[in-house]
């Protein structure tokens, strides 16, 4: 069978609705960002492997205690919470609602690796970015940061160092576009790295909308503001969870297909965990059934957390399984709106046959209009999504992404989802 052939016979076996109905079910596990949302959306996806019939299931737990290394990546401490909440109670500037952050609304408000209050809050100074660089005291202070301010190690790091509290952000790619929506901060930390470690200072932070964060610049720079803080987020040693499963084919030798849990978005990433069990389970169900030909490859699925899991994984099993492993494909951003289709490449390092195919495919089977554009065909690197083509791990690794509007923005739900061509990514 020519590859379109197969890839068309796969697509008509990808069901839609459940599809669909699974994406937004993982959704809605993984929003609220925390630890115990990582273990529920674990759990399910381990289900929802089960259920599709895909043999030798497993889930696997790593330390989460900020210290543990796994190659060159110290693992993320855990972290818990479900109250963080920020009240304008003094302002010249008018805010229609004073609560302009809480994690009940929405969890992205609260930034992962935010420490608690004491019992009934604090009531707490806030001042601009441009204050602080001024030299106004900071002490004990939030600081609302410039729009264009991404809120990672170099400003929290600074401000920490002259005794303030944390920050607020309204860092929003498209802002002008979602001006209500929310930044989901993935990374807001002292060093470079994703998640809060053992030996990151404790801050409270908050992520707010770009209308709210405009006019919480204005009421800073025109007279004092004050915000009663309140949060219960807790750092502690936990666990961190991967979920993997094999069908054999007629080689020992693995084709992995892996894919992030713990990413709070439709299309980054509960899409592409979803579709990859379900283009797994059409294969298996036509392949036993003599319909495509047999796989010649042993196909792992394995999901985790981004570069953490995975690096803990392969080392995991070790050197020599390692060897097994003739290639990957990530698909992170799986989820195939009709944008555009960019094709990362595994890089040079691990030279990998499947770069050709690959290139194939999104020049062949793409070409019947699932996507507006031309696919867009990059060399690799050995960045966070090709992590695992590093010779440390020897795995190469290609990368499939969907190019869309919009980056950790809390619009994407599944009102961005397209089922028509959302159906053409597990494929």
């Amino acid at each position: 069978m020519l590859s379109r052939e197969i890839y068309e016979r796969i697509s008509k076996e990808i069901n839609s609705v459940s599809l669909m109905k699974n994406v937004a079910l993982l959704l809605e596990k993984e929003r609220g960002q925390t630890f115990r949302d990582y273990r529920n959306s674990a759990k399910f996806a381990e289900k929802l492997i089960k259920e599709a019939g895909i043999p030798n299931c497993e889930y696997i737990e790593f330390p989460a205690d900020g210290k543990t290394v796994y190659q060159d990546h110290r693992m993320p401490m855990a972290w818990n919470a479900t109250k963080g909440r920020l009240t304008i109670v003094k302002s010249n500037q008018r805010f229609g609602d004073p609560v302009i952050a809480d994690y009940e609304r929405h969890p992205f408000h609260l930034v992962k690796g935010s420490v608690s209050t004491p019992k009934g809050g604090l009531c707490v100074r806030i001042i601009t970015e441009a204050q602080l660089f001024a030299g106004e005291d900071a002490d004990g202070a939030l600081v609302v940061t410039e729009h264009s301010t991404n809120p990672r190690a170099k400003i929290l790091k600074v401000v920490l160092d002259l005794g303030g509290l944390g920050i607020i952000s309204d860092y929003l790619p498209k802002g002008d576009d979602t001006p209500d929506a929310i930044h989901w901060i993935n990374a807001c930390t002292e060093g470079n790295h994703w998640h809060v470690q053992h030996d990151d200072r404790p801050f409270i932070a908050f992520s707010i909308s770009y209308r709210n964060g405009e006019l919480l610049r204005q009421a800073a720079r025109s007279g004092s503001v004050l915000a009663h803080v309140e949060s219960d987020g807790k750092r502690s040693s936990g666990k961190l969870p991967a979920v993997t499963a094999l069908i054999p084919g007629r080689q020992k030798k693995e084709l992995w297909i892996i894919s992030h849990l713990f990413e709070p978005l439709s299309n980054d990433n509960s899409c592409g965990v979803v579709g990859s069990i379900e283009g797994a389970r059409a294969i298996k169900k036509l392949s036993d059934e003599g319909i495509i030909p047999p796989m010649e490859f042993s196909l792992r699925l394995l999901f985790s957390a981004e570069m953490y899991g995975f690096v803990a994984y392969a080392e995991s099993i070790g050197r020599e399984a390692r060897r097994r492993v003739i290639g990957a494909l990530n698909t992170d951003g799986a989820y195939l709106m009709k944008s555009g289709l960019r094709v990362t490449l595994a890089p040079p390092a691990t030279p990998f046959f499947g770069n050709s195919l690959i290139e194939n495919f999104a020049t062949e089977c793409m070409e019947k209009g699932t996507y507006k554009i031309e696919p867009i065909i990059k060399e690799g690197s050995y960045a966070d999504d090709l992590c695992l083509s590093d010779p440390t791990n020897a795995i190469p690794t290609a990368w499939t992404f969907s190019l869309s509007d919009y980056w950790h923005n809390s619009v994407q739900t599944m009102d961005l989802i397209e089922p028509s061509a959302l159906i053409k990514m597990p494929a």
